[in-house]
C-alpha cells in the first residue's frame, strides 16, 4: 500500500508543503470542472481509480467512447482480459508471500485497504492538510474523528454514484 509512506514522508522538512500544493491544485482542478463553459462530454471526463478498478466493465465501454475508440471485439476484449488479471486476486497465482512489484492485486481490498493500515493521526494529517472540499469534492468520505473511522472501516470509502451526479452538471450522455 503506497499510502503506508505518508507515516515516514511526513517528516520530512518539505513533505507538507508538497502536500499543501497537491491539495491546492485538485481544490484549483475541482473549482475549473465546476465553473468552465467549455467543459463538456466530448472533452472532459473525470476518472477515479476506484470507478475502473471496481466497476471496469462498466467504466470500459465509457472510455472507448470518450476517446472514440472503436470497440474492436479482439482488442476490447484483451483489455478486458488484462483489467480481470490486474485487479481480480488469481489465487493460482499467489506465491504465499507479498511480492513487492506485482501488479495483480484484488483491487476490491486495496480501495480500503489503507483505513486498516494507516494510523488515525496519519489519515486525520492527510485529511486536514487537504480538507473537505477536496475530499467530498471528488466523492470521497470525510472521516470526522477516529470513532467515525472505526464506525465505517467496512464501509466504502468513496461515493459510488458521485460520477453520476457531477457528470450530470455537464450534460454527458453516458
Amino acid at each position: 500500500n503506497s499510502r503506508a509512506h505518508i507515516t515516514w514522508k511526513k517528516k520530512l522538512p518539505d513533505f507538507n508543503d508538497r502536500l499543501a500544493e497537491g491539495c491546492d491544485r485538485l481544490i484549483s482542478n475541482l473549482n475549473f470542472t465546476k465553473t468552465s463553459k467549455w467543459i463538456n462530454n466530448n472533452n472532459f471526463i473525470i476518472l477515479r481509480y476506484e470507478d475502473v478498478a471496481l466497476d471496469y466493465e462498466t467504466f470500459l465501454p465509457l472510455l472507448y467512447k470518450f476517446t472514440n475508440i472503436p470497440i474492436d471485439d479482439d482488442n476490447y476484449q484483451s483489455m478486458l482480459n488484462w483489467l480481470k488479471e490486474h485487479t481480480k486476486k488469481d489465487t493460482k497465482r499467489d506465491r504465499g508471500g507479498k511480492w513487492k512489484f506485482d501488479t495483480q492485486r484484488d483491487a476490491s481490498e486495496v480501495v480500503s485497504k489503507w483505513k486498516k493500515e494507516l494510523d488515525w493521526d496519519t489519515i486525520d494529517f492527510v485529511q486536514k492538510s487537504c480538507g473537505r472540499e477536496v475530499l467530498e469534492g471528488f466523492g470521497y468520505r470525510y472521516y470526522e474523528n477516529f470513532t467515525d473511522l472505526q464506525r465505517n472501516i467496512d464501509v466504502s470509502s468513496y461515493n459510488k454514484d458521485w460520477k453520476i451526479s457531477l457528470i450530470r452538471e455537464f450534460n454527458y450522455d453516458f
